[in-house]
């Protein structure tokens, strides 16, 4: 008989062999603990599996035992909890009137410094399915991470869908800036470690994030460190890239054609610069939403659906690509 409890001490029935034996959630385990505990991490949360050999036999001994096990939790965890508030600031794209975002800041304990991650949600707006996740996760990492809405203050709080042109990949680099410097103002961030990353809409915003397409004006003086592009809409040509690029994206995508990003062409980088790594991997058989566990449904005729084994290599891939390019391996 096993227990399991959270962080938050929600006491389910769960058996730790699920966890040894790789079901979809559990990215990691650690165990046997202390006392007949073990831990695994699940979506970006501790989570403590307590072994009983013996019927308990009073409420009195289970609520001892939950006890045990939330004192442990807090105990492991301790070092990997975030803080995590809601801030705005004020963008101005192109040629609008400035706008005020709210974005959702997330981050280690320590002092820092540490690198950072900007995150940019797909044209539904965020979604918590997928921010959260890879939030946590990132935040466990050992970075910084900071998520803006850009519909919500521009009057399309369902997001664009079904008009994606309507908010843009241009206004939206200027959000994805903004928030950047946002991030270098802060004391517990290293200004030179920021990288960007974004889903769908949000990775369609990145190929124009991280190329300088005019040849008769000057690279862009401020670029990201790296970044991360998941099943974005590819362009036809990314010219004079300023950062390393990575993008993950699955073969049956029905939305965000991975053949788009087969064919699309890289040009550059300026004459006597070493170009950028720009890093291409598709999974096969892979739909939009694959790295979101328990999707599978249908929006506006397309898939999205959960793909646990593209969803482990891209969490491993994005891991090592943002550890190489911001200096933490």
């Amino acid at each position: 008989m096993s227990h399991l409890l959270s962080k938050d001490f929600l006491a389910i029935g769960l058996r730790h062999l699920s966890c040894q034996q790789g079901r979809p959630g559990f990215e990691s385990c650690q165990g046997p603990g202390p006392a007949g505990l073990d831990s695994f991490q699940s979506q970006g949360k501790i989570v403590c599996v307590i072994h009983i050999n013996v019927r308990p036999r009073k409420v009195l001994d289970m609520y001892r035992l939950a006890m045990l096990a939330a004192a442990f939790v807090l105990a492991v965890s301790s070092t990997t909890l975030a803080f995590a508030e809601t801030i705005t600031f004020d963008v101005r794209a192109l040629t609008d009137e400035p706008v005020n975002l709210t974005a959702e800041l997330d981050r280690p304990r320590g002092d820092g410094p540490f690198p950072a991650v900007v995150m940019l949600h797909g044209c539904g707006g965020p979604w918590k399915r997928w921010g959260d996740g890879w939030s946590r996760r990132l935040v466990e990492w050992g970075y910084v991470v900071l998520q803006p809405d850009s519909f919500g203050a521009r009057d399309y709080p369902k997001g664009v869908c079904h008009l994606p042109h309507a908010i843009g990949p241009l206004r939206r680099v200027a959000d994805a800036f903004t928030a950047k410097a946002y991030l270098e103002g802060l004391r517990y961030v290293d200004k030179t470690r920021i990288a960007v990353l974004g889903m769908s809409h949000g990775g369609w915003t990145i190929m124009y994030a991280v190329q300088n397409q005019f040849d008769d004006q000057p690279m862009r003086p401020n670029p990201f460190a790296a970044a991360v592009a998941i099943y974005p809409y590819c362009v036809h040509q990314v010219a004079r890239l300023d950062a390393p690029l990575l993008i993950l994206i699955g073969a049956a995508d029905d939305w965000t054609y991975a053949d788009r990003s087969k064919q699309m062409k890289v040009i550059g980088p300026p004459e006597g610069t070493r170009p950028h790594e720009l890093t291409l991997k598709i999974y096969p058989d892979a739909h939009h939403g694959f790295d979101v566990p328990g999707v599978d449904f249908e929006v506006m005729g397309h898939t999205m659906k959960y793909d646990p084994v593209a969803a482990q290599d891209a969490i491993q891939q994005v891991r090592r690509f943002l550890a190489k390019h911001l200096n933490k391996m």
